[in-house]
């Protein structure tokens, strides 16, 4: 359940925050991933609007969602959100898409049977689950069909992390994975998840709601462990502290900011045969790799 910082004695916190969420999604991700972000807070900001007693604060909530409804028209008036159209994305989610595409496994007809190619008595043998993601569920107003592109019979082939810098970017880079999946066969292996922090410290204080996002995190994180996930979309929490399997595909999608994120965030390509990919605009390429002289 993504959640939206909320500071009570100024009323035009939330709607700052959101506005900026969204044009951050927008700007990273493209319009497609911007109508899907816009739909996830309209439903987050009707939990604050249905509980704000202040009328100042009640009327910046009221014009934020009417600014968000706006948002998702004017996307229906360009294409179609139910379905994925990669002409509302931008070059970098491209770019991403080419990458996963590169550890595609071999083809399902090179395989004798289903037994043959995730058999118990296999050396190589993963577990998967037949559970969707329940963070999706949430997410989503209308119901979905059963995800053809999960779960994937071929988690043992990768297993990669793609960093991100906020939250929102995380939760939808998910949902566009998983509807890439279910449109392109060389993306079908994928079975990604998304992952944010929020909640994730186990020492910390926690009450009944942060509980529950722990128990969330914990069970995206298992999974992954397990391999019955083989992609993470995570914010920078999973850089350092948590224990993940050695991957073989780290994306920093979002560059780094400092030294210590490039060097937690590489570590985490432990596999033997790995990749450390940075993906950069290219407006920002020359001041990068002068940032990346100094590391």
């Amino acid at each position: 359940n993504i959640s939206v910082q909320f500071e009570e004695r100024d009323p035009t916190s939330i709607s700052k925050q959101v506005l900026t969420d969204c044009q951050a999604v927008l700007t990273v991700l493209g319009p497609w991933c911007a109508d899907k972000v816009a739909g996830m807070m309209v439903r987050e900001l009707q939990k604050y609007i249905k509980h704000e007693q202040e009328e100042l604060n009640r009327k910046f909530l009221l014009f934020t969602d009417t600014l968000l409804r706006k948002i998702h028209a004017l996307c229906e008036e360009h294409f179609s959100p139910a379905s994925l159209d990669l002409k509302f994305v931008t070059p970098k989610v491209i770019k991403l898409l080419e990458i996963l595409r590169e550890y595609k496994p071999f083809e399902r007809q090179q395989f004798e049977s289903v037994e043959w190619y995730n058999n118990r008595n296999q050396d190589n043998y993963v577990s998967w689950s037949d559970s969707e993601d329940e963070d999706e569920d949430e997410e989503i107003e209308e119901k979905e069909k059963p995800e053809t592109n999960f779960p994937s019979p071929f988690t043992n082939i990768l297993c990669g992390i793609i960093f991100v810098e906020r939250r929102y970017t995380a939760v939808v880079l998910n949902r566009l994975i998983k509807e890439a999946g279910k449109q392109d066969p060389e993306l079908a292996y994928i079975s990604s998840n998304f992952i944010t922090g929020h909640g994730i410290g186990k020492n910390q204080p926690r009450n009944k709601q942060m509980e529950l996002e722990f128990r969330k995190q914990e069970e995206v994180l298992r999974k992954f462990r397990a391999h019955e996930t083989n992609l993470l979309i995570a914010t920078s929490i999973v850089e350092e502290g948590v224990d993940i399997p050695k991957c073989n595909l780290v994306v920093r999608f979002d560059l780094p900011t400092e030294y210590r994120s490039y060097v937690q965030s590489k570590g985490r390509a432990r596999a033997p045969i790995s990749n450390y990919i940075m993906l950069a605009d290219s407006d920002k390429i020359k001041v990068f790799e002068e940032d990346l002289k100094t590391y």
